[in-house]
């Protein structure tokens, strides 16, 4: 999946990634999957990438985490995630060894299914996230949340 930087709701300075949430507003039944893409605008040098996701318990529940298409032109890298803690999903993903891959660019970094549990409300929001790159330097990046709501 390509996404237009222009989709974007603010601009951030040069050099600057954006991490973005798709769709940003959703609307469904209890019950209902929903899929949720972490996709990044401006990525430069991307090697390594350490997130939390924070949701509210009550309204969805995590079904599964994987790789998004931005990873599948390279070697698989390490993928490690954790939802044990209700309202969270910790992630890391590192290429490793010296002659690691890089993306760079636009794409989808993640692909998170969610079910909603009932009626409410729910941010899903990024944090504790860093895009890190050749010799550990990290680039600036923002990062854009989305909303379920379960009617």
């Amino acid at each position: 999946m390509r996404l237009d930087p222009q989709d974007a709701v603010k601009r951030p300075a040069p050099g600057t990634a954006t991490l973005l949430l798709t769709p940003s507003r959703i609307v469904v039944d209890p019950g209902a999957k929903v899929r949720v893409g972490v996709s990044i605008l401006g990525a430069d040098d991307l090697s390594r990438m350490p997130l939390t996701v924070k949701y509210d318990p009550d309204v969805v529940r995590p079904l599964s985490v994987k790789l998004g298409s931005a990873w599948d032109e390279h070697v698989a890298p390490v993928f490690l995630h954790d939802t044990s803690r209700p309202g969270e999903i910790v992630i890391g993903i590192a290429w490793l060894g010296s002659h690691d891959p890089r993306i760079s660019g636009t794409g989808e970094l993640l692909e998170i299914e969610f079910r909603a549990l009932r009626s409410g409300v729910t941010e899903v929001k990024l944090e504790r996230f860093a895009i890190i790159g050749s010799e550990s330097k990290s680039q600036p990046v923002t990062a854009l949340a989305a909303s379920i709501a379960v009617r």
